[in-house]
């Protein structure tokens, strides 16, 4: 972990460095490394993941670990399965729109994360639900995010969640 510390500090485009220590922390056998090493290894690693676009390996990761239940890790899974476009799972852990909204929000901020099919997502399942500051947050991330799809447009760049993936025939 202290090797993470200082790999953290890297350049955005040299971050991936960081997954294979942290792959190896997390999946080392239970007597090599502490609980709480293995749980803060499986956040950062998680957390990591979700920066870089990869979604669907930060679930895998999050539900394969054996981990007693923690608020963090709770949240992390949380963004994870929304990301990946598994919003039936994601709803079972937050029900309430201004989660949705902070996260799309915050993945909107992302080059490598492609928000899209979220935002469609959020409009679907809480258009009645969007009120006052929520709303206002909401139709600021969509704004921005059809303002990064400007930008974006003819690049062939597809970024972030499985469902941006399978829209572009990749899976």
């Amino acid at each position: 972990l202290a090797a993470d510390d200082v790999l953290a500090d890297l350049p955005e485009g040299e971050r991936r460095q960081r997954l294979v220590p942290l792959r190896r922390l997390a999946a080392a056998p239970a007597d090599a490394v502490t609980r709480e090493a293995r749980r803060t290894a499986v956040g950062r690693l998680s957390d990591l993941l979700l920066e870089l676009g990869e979604a669907p390996e930060a679930v895998t990761l999050l539900t394969q670990v054996d981990l007693p239940p923690d608020p963090e890790l709770t949240e992390l899974r949380f963004r994870a399965t929304a990301l990946a476009g598994e919003y039936d799972e994601a709803a079972a852990i937050r029900d309430a729109p201004e989660g949705w909204v902070e996260l799309l929000t915050w993945s909107v901020a992302r080059p490598a994360i492609d928000p899209s099919a979220l935002r469609d997502e959020i409009a679907r399942r809480f258009e009645d639900r969007l009120e006052g500051a929520t709303r206002t947050a909401f139709e600021a991330a969509s704004t921005t995010l059809t303002e990064r799809g400007d930008e974006r447009q003819g690049n062939g760049q597809v970024t972030g969640d499985r469902s941006s993936r399978v829209r572009a025939g990749e899976e």
